[in-house]
């Protein structure tokens, strides 16, 4: 059924979305989100540090430069300190 109802390229598009994902405007939650959607979407399975760099990747400036100084292990640990930077940085 796929084949039959889903454009051949519809999968690279997915991909390529999934590529170029940051956070720009978005807080870290919806980006946490998208992620975690695209990655299922995409039927890829990453591991943890795999995940971890993906997200620490678009992040934006100033939540990564705050997690530059951050020990994280596992892609939660670093999703929730994400989350508190960005309350840091929005004040």
């Amino acid at each position: 059924m796929t084949s039959r109802f889903v454009p051949p390229y519809y999968q690279l598009d997915l991909r390529l979305k999934l590529e170029c994902l940051t956070q720009g405007s978005k807080s870290v939650e919806k980006y946490y989100q998208e992620l975690i959607i695209g990655l299922a979407c995409c039927n890829i399975h990453e591991d943890n540090m795999d995940k971890c760099s993906r997200f620490f990747g678009g992040l934006h400036h100033d939540i990564h430069d705050i997690l530059d100084y951050k020990d994280w292990i596992r892609f939660l640990q670093l999703y929730h300190l994400a989350f508190k930077a960005e309350r840091q940085v929005q004040g």
